[in-house]
């Protein structure tokens, strides 16, 4: 499940992700409550093995329920995705939820007005398009996140969050389209000295169409 737009919070600190008629002052009109919506996901999908939302709204980091960056122990971890507690789970089960958000709980999450997609967004999309040179074939979705939040850290932007059940982060794989690519590339040519100095224009490697959705079911392995 993929969401990009405005994210709200009230007092007791729940996320609402917003529709046309939100109010800002309200929070509980005209949104979607986000455990609600992730209550309808579990249920329509009770048969998949993994379960994957990305939020790309101010306080996301609000869907995993936790407020600090330090490693979330297995504990809680089954608190943040209602699932079984430690006693009654085991690490190493093959199923699961990840949540990965744009910005931490308190954080707004950055839509420049001269791209194409928010912040989030299209570091993700280009992460789908252009891969990651040297990481191998597939890239789990640890891979992609760690990616995102360096880059954005880098940028001085909010810290996107990841919250994942069991292995699940490093279950789900993705084609790294950096490999296809370089070996579709063909070799470069000797250069001439009769070949004019004029440089051919630049295509903008980010200027990204539309079709998100339907691009993420494309690199899923």
């Amino acid at each position: 499940m993929y969401f990009a737009g405005h994210g709200l919070r009230d007092h007791d600190e729940r996320l609402y992700l917003a529709l046309a008629g939100a109010n800002t002052d309200q929070p509980e009109i005209g949104t979607v409550h986000y455990r609600t919506l992730r209550n309808v996901l579990r249920q329509a999908g009770y048969q998949a093995r993994y379960r994957i939302t990305v939020l790309d709204c101010c306080y996301s980091g609000l869907a995993g329920a936790m407020s600090t960056i330090a490693a979330p122990t297995r504990t809680d971890l089954a608190r943040a995705l209602d699932e079984p507690p430690a006693e009654q789970a085991d690490d190493t089960d093959d199923y699961g939820d990840c949540v990965l958000t744009s910005a931490p709980p308190t954080k707004p999450s950055f839509a420049p007005r001269e791209a194409a997609f928010p912040e989030f967004t299209g570091e993700l999309i280009d992460i789908l398009e252009h891969g990651i040179t040297g990481a191998g074939s597939t890239l789990s979705m640890d891979d992609v996140w760690q990616r995102i939040w360096r880059r954005l850290r880098e940028r001085g932007s909010p810290e996107p969050h990841q919250f994942a059940q069991n292995k699940v982060a490093r279950q789900v794989h993705l084609h790294n389209r950096a490999v296809h690519l370089e070996a579709a590339r063909p070799p470069m040519s000797p250069p001439s000295a009769h070949r004019s100095s004029r440089r051919s224009p630049e295509v903008d490697p980010r200027e990204w169409t539309p079709g998100f959705m339907r691009r993420v079911t494309a690199y899923v392995v």
